[in-house]
């Protein structure tokens, strides 16, 4: 399910880069999709320091671990 919404947000970059192209060069679209792959790893590094702040027993209600 996690891949599946990474796809999704994916699309939705790639959607928000390209969706003011008609009609557009290769150049114009590559340039487009690279800005998408770099709005995804500043997501991805964004959320890694998030989750840094997490503390050991967060969560340890939910799954039953103490």
């Amino acid at each position: 399910m996690t891949m599946n919404f990474g796809l999704a947000i994916g699309a939705l970059i790639a959607g928000f880069f390209l969706q003011n192209m008609q009609s557009s060069t290769p150049s114009e679209t590559i340039a487009a999709v690279q800005h998408s792959f770099l709005a995804l790893g500043v997501l991805t590094v964004v959320s890694v320091v998030w989750f840094l702040y997490l503390r050991k027993e967060d969560g340890a209600q939910i799954t039953g671990h103490r």
